[in-house]
């Protein structure tokens, strides 16, 4: 810690560092841009919700943000503190995480509702490999507390600027849940969150069953998938909802695409739909047998 501050204290110094740097930097980029809705989409997403800084694709990470949040929202006097505290569970659960995605790696079927739904993201949109997620995590683990409240701090800042800088006053994040939400689902061992590319995997299969194929491009779908979900958007066809709906099958990597049909073909079961799992079983057996000719 600097000095002779507190924890807290040293939160907030840094985050009032990361503030100021953050914004300074985003309302120069736009004032100087010809397009300034352009160019702040562009930045709001560069500076703050892909910030470098931030271990988006970390199970370790966002266990720590989601267990801050549910304090702040719950008004405690001292967020920080209570979040450390939480700090031995937080660990217990990645290492189950990097565990599972041990398994993964090792085995070749195994049950993909075990692989974690932020490992499943990262390797949608190829922005990590499994080997590397698992490297990350094992080092979050290791960091000091002034690491942890270094990393929190930029956190926070971003999240108040995305706020700051939002059209609409909701809450940024879309894939945090509540605190009691985590600890029931981490405890049952096979927690999965439905992600954007398996949204897409669903709507894909309703509207095959519903008889609906587009004969020009997929707008109208894309439109709809936005509007249920609640997502902002500029324009349909640049959407990544629109480009996952025109080719579901082989938007991601075959492999992180096999992860979803099974995390899907789950979603009907429970639904005793049998037609979608016929056409999802026979997605899956393709897409196995293209893996096995790579192998």
């Amino acid at each position: 810690m600097e000095g002779n501050l507190t924890p807290s204290e040293q939160f907030e110094k840094d985050k009032a560092h990361f503030y100021n740097v953050l914004k300074q930097a985003f309302l120069m980029h736009v004032e100087k841009a010809n397009d300034k809705i352009y160019a702040s989409d562009h930045y709001k997403r560069v500076l703050l919700s892909e910030n470098e800084l931030i271990p988006r694709f970390s199970v370790y990470f966002y266990q720590l943000t989601v267990t801050f949040d549910h304090f702040r929202k719950l008004g405690e006097e001292n967020v920080l503190d209570e979040t450390l505290s939480f700090l031995d569970h937080i660990k217990d659960s990645t290492r189950t995480a990097i565990n599972n995605a041990n398994r993964f790696c090792e085995e070749k079927y195994i049950d993909y509702n075990l692989l974690h739904w932020l490992y499943v993201e990262a390797l949608e949109q190829d922005e990590a490999s499994i080997l590397s997620l698992i490297d990350q995590d094992k080092k979050l683990l290791k960091c000091p507390i002034k690491k942890i409240i270094v990393l929190l701090a930029n956190y926070r800042a971003v999240q108040e600027l995305l706020i700051e800088f939002s059209d609409q006053p909701v809450e940024t994040s879309e894939t945090h849940e509540s605190f009691d939400q985590l600890n029931a689902n981490q405890g049952n061992g096979n927690r999965h969150q439905i992600t954007r590319s398996q949204q897409v995997l669903i709507t894909y299969y309703l509207v095959q069953l519903l008889g609906k194929k587009p004969t020009k491009g997929v707008s109208k779908y894309a439109d709809a998938l936005h509007t249920f979900l609640g997502l902002p958007y500029s324009q349909i066809r640049n959407s990544e909802l629109y480009k996952k709906l025109l080719n579901p099958l082989t938007y991601s990597s075959a492999k992180a695409t096999l992860i979803n049909l099974n995390v899907v073909r789950t979603f009907f079961e429970k639904l005793d739909f049998a037609q979608a799992l016929h056409l999802i079983d026979s997605d899956i057996e393709t897409l196995r047998k293209s893996l096995d000719e790579l192998s």
